[in-house]
């Protein structure tokens, strides 16, 4: 029976492995088409905007800080998930490379 077991067991483990496996491969397959998919998107709508998405996004952003910064009492954290940073850190280098202040400067300076 111990001999029945452990070539159940191991046929088993081959079985989950083979399974991981194909998992692997499906996820690189899905995520090499999902790149080809962004690249055609993004060659059509930086031909259309004249403008990449990500310097779009970008763009987006600042003029939606600029907006809670003025008219709300949002702290920097509630502002920065907002504006769909989940890193309270990248935001703050982002806020500070496109505006050059502190986010806590920022909101200062236009709350005034």
């Amino acid at each position: 029976m111990g001999i029945n077991k452990c070539f159940i067991g191991r046929s088993f483990v081959k079985v989950i492995l083979n399974q991981m496996k194909m998992d692997v491969i499906r996820v690189i397959n899905m995520m090499r088409n999902t790149a080809n998919i962004y690249l055609k998107v993004a060659k059509i709508f930086k031909k259309k905007m004249q403008i990449t998405p990500k310097a779009y996004l970008k763009k987006r952003r600042v003029k939606l800080l600029t907006k809670l910064s003025l008219n709300s009492n949002l702290s920097p954290k509630e502002i920065a998930y907002e504006l769909g940073f989940a890193n309270l850190q990248v935001f703050n280098k982002f806020v500070r490379t496109e505006m050059g202040l502190s986010p806590r400067e920022l909101i200062r300076q236009y709350q005034k």
